[in-house]
């Protein structure tokens, strides 16, 4: 590493060192005495020689090596173009060399340290070990582009309120982002490639901070600050300061020290929501305020993947949903290679009696067709600290979606929601042992094997409705009767039970998963459309006949059949508006 002039500047400042006809701009790799005159100087080398030397040098010398000299001011009088520091002419240069030599080598060899770190590979941890030793009276601190504390040199500040509450924390607070934005920090922050020093008097502790940013395509997504809680931040700080702050990038370019998680401000932001690191309300109300989404409403979540998911391609699904889509109250957002739309719920008075609805919709398909891309959407959540339950249910919709509908655009996780909760089960017990025996039975029937599965399946999905069941598998009314009363006989299993009802229609689903049986289509009436009179293709709403009798039944077996449609893989209307894709 190369030693700046200043900091030479500053180790000699005993000896009355002062510049003298130069721009500060030299730095230096080494020391060398200079003892005779030569035509030649080594570049980025500090010459230390006396006045008297001076003259014997060729002038072109001058003008691109520095030198550190004792002389009296009316001994340089003819040499106009001389760089360099003049020290008192009764300084001994022989100890003034030494010194030199001394800082050169200190430096050198906290450069080896700090390289000799970057191959181990082990992160953060060796960097900091050095750091402690370089810096035993600072605080380090690495912060993501969203103001999270990622790791930290001092595990205990507890002499200084401040600092203490900061780390308790885990992230600075709103009121220190408002402050800082006060201070222009956020300009700053494209600018301070190379370390920045901010005095006491522009910092929210009162303490000098030197910070240095990382970016990537432009933007800021990490800092590393140092806090100087004891005394002053001098030169040699500075550069060793400067010297870490660059392995550490160097370190992240070929090994990717900072990580996935190290996102733009935006996505460190939502990162935050969606993998919460904190479960306070302060938390989470810092987050949505400075991402501008209300605390509290009703949310759902829209997961948006392509089959391209470069930078560029994932930018420009980005500003088309921005641009068309009105449905994304809430925002949308770029969130590594996906993207985010954070709806409220379409399900809302005030959004269901909003004129083109349903155009708004067909146009938010038509933009992911045309990216070749796919949503998967959440439940409907009522704040903000369950973001992270909703992004999950959009990632799962999206995944088995593609796996049942490669051509599928929009994926709900209502109509998913029971075959990810097996899938999940599958993972504890093994799902070929869970209730299906029952339907081993109809399995065996030799003489019907797929007659009997299929109009069981269907009679149960049309809630025990016989002419629905006849008009479905294309049977007469009697016929189905008779044949549903053999079934009855040989499960030996009483249908009129709702909860034998919900265990063979799970055992459905995980014959289907199993591969067992194929995928039969959902039947449902010749009136299912929501309220907005939008046919739902992707999730077809799944009115129960017995929802009807609500009032005689009670809440109970409302709630019951509610759980029981669901189980069965259907999205229960009540009452509510469900989106929808267009018709092909």
């Amino acid at each position: 590493m190369k030693l700046s002039l200043q900091l030479i500047l500053e180790t000699l400042t005993e000896y009355g060192a002062q510049l003298i006809e130069t721009d500060g701009n030299f730095a230096f790799t080494g020391v060398q005495i200079l003892t005779s005159p030569t035509d030649i100087l080594e570049p980025d080398t500090l010459y230390v020689c006396t006045p008297k030397m001076l003259p014997k040098l060729k002038k072109q010398l001058f003008e691109n090596h520095c030198f550190v000299f004792k002389a009296k001011p009316s001994q340089l009088q003819c040499h106009h173009a001389l760089h360099g520091i003049l020290l008192d002419e009764n300084t001994d240069l022989n100890e003034v060399v030494n010194r030199l030599i001394t800082l050169f080598t200190q430096f050198h060899a906290f450069e080896f340290a700090i390289k000799e770190a970057s191959l181990e590979r082990r992160g953060y941890e060796p960097f900091f070990e050095i750091a402690k030793k370089a810096f035993p009276h600072c605080l380090i601190v690495v912060t993501d582009s969203a103001y999270n504390i990622v790791c930290s040199t001092r595990s205990s500040v507890d002499d200084i309120p401040y600092f203490r509450d900061l780390l308790q924390r885990g992230y600075y607070s709103r009121e220190d982002m408002n402050q800082i934005a006060s201070w222009g920090y956020y300009e700053d922050e494209r600018k301070c490639v190379q370390p920045v020093l901010y005095p006491a008097e522009k910092t929210i502790c009162g303490y000098p901070f030197l910070v240095r940013s990382y970016k990537n395509h432009g933007a800021a997504y990490c800092f590393i600050g140092c806090y100087f809680l004891d005394v002053p931040p001098t030169q040699r700080d500075i550069s060793l300061y400067t010297c870490l702050t660059q392995e550490l990038e160097n370190y992240y370019k070929v090994n990717g020290i900072f990580d996935a998680g190290m996102l733009g401000k935006q996505q460190q932001l939502l990162d935050d929501l969606i993998r919460p690191k904190q479960n306070s309300p302060e938390y989470f109300h810092d987050r949505c305020a400075q991402l501008n989404i209300p605390y509290q409403g009703t949310f759902r979540i829209g997961l948006v993947q392509c089959e391209s998911s470069t930078l560029f391609k994932v930018s420009h699904i980005s500003n088309q949903l921005r641009a068309h889509c009105p449905l994304a109250n809430y925002g949308v957002f770029q969130y590594g290679s996906s993207v985010i739309i954070l709806f409220r719920d379409w399900n809302d008075a005030n959004v269901r009696t909003q004129s083109g609805f349903s155009e708004d919709w067909n146009a938010l398909l038509t933009t992911l067709r045309q990216n070749k891309a796919c949503m998967g959407i959440s439940l409907l959540f009522s704040d903000v600290t369950k973001l992270y339950v909703g992004y999950r249910q959009a990632e799962a919709a999206s995944n088995i979606g593609k796996r049942r509908d490669t051509d599928g655009v929009a994926y709900f996780y209502s109509k998913y929601y029971l075959e990810d909760m097996l899938e999940h089960y599958a993972d504890t017990m093994p799902l070929e042992d869970t209730y299906t025996h029952y339907l081993d039975r109809l399995m065996d029937d030799n003489n019907s094997v797929c007659s009997n599965i299929k109009l069981l399946y269907y009679f149960l999905c049309s809630e025990r409705n016989i002419s629905l069941t006849a008009k479905h598998v294309h049977m007469h009314r009697n016929s189905v009767i008779y044949r549903i009363q053999k079934i009855q006989d040989i499960l030996a299993l009483d249908l009129d039970d709702p909860d034998v009802r919900l265990r063979l229609m799970i055992s459905f689903k995980i014959l289907e998963m199993t591969g067992r049986i194929p995928h039969w289509e959902t039947p449902h009436g010749e009136n299912d459309t929501g309220n907005s009179g939008i046919v739902h293709q992707e999730c077809p709403p799944f009115r129960a006949r017995f929802l009807l009798k609500q009032e005689k039944t009670g809440a109970f077996f409302r709630h019951f059949c509610t759980v029981a449609c669901a189980a069965a893989g259907k999205n229960v209307v009540l009452n509510d508006v469900v989106p929808c894709r267009a018709p092909r």
